[in-house]
């Protein structure tokens, strides 16, 4: 009786350590939709219905960014202040049409001192000022922090800590 009572607790141990499966992306690819007008209430990071520590909810500050920017709307909000890439990500998108994005699953959370950070890919297509169509990869690094006291709403949701650009292949 005592080692089915250990077996039990062996496989209820074994199956709460393993780390939680990528929660697939929805609702992906993000065209140039009409202009909307950006008002007080869109300057938070999104909320998404469920948990905000999610992969999922990550996922979804990437493509509320590529949304944003193709509306013509800023949306530095989304990231953290003095981010690695901001810059060249907002000159990149500068001044191009077309555009769209389509954002991947999401990696695995990894945690460090009060912070968690988790890896968003995407593939961005657009057409240059010249008319000419070019698609690039990126993959974004967000971060938030952990359930830490003192800690507000806002800085437990997922914001974009850095971006690496992939190189450009020009479209036909």
């Amino acid at each position: 009786m005592r080692f089915i009572r250990c077996l039990i607790a062996t496989a209820l141990l074994a199956s709460c350590a393993r780390a939680p499966e990528p929660e697939p992306a929805q609702g992906n690819d993000i065209g140039a939709p009409q202009r909307a007008s950006g008002g007080a209430a869109e300057q938070s990071v999104p909320a998404v219905a469920g948990d905000q520590a999610s992969p999922r909810a990550a996922a979804e500050v990437v493509r509320t960014y590529f949304r944003r920017i193709a509306e013509g709307q800023d949306a530095d909000h989304l990231w953290f202040e003095g981010s690695a890439g901001a810059a060249e990500l907002t000159g990149l998108l500068s001044g191009l049409t077309e555009l769209r994005a389509e954002v991947g699953a999401p990696g695995a959370m990894e945690g460090t001192a009060g912070s968690s950070f988790i890896e968003v890919p995407a593939s961005i297509e657009a057409r240059r000022p010249d008319r000419a169509r070019f698609s690039r990869d990126a993959r974004f690094t967000l971060r938030r922090v952990n359930n830490v006291p003192g800690a507000t709403a806002e800085q437990l949701r997922w914001r974009i800590h850095s971006v690496a650009l992939g190189e450009d292949r020009t479209l036909p």
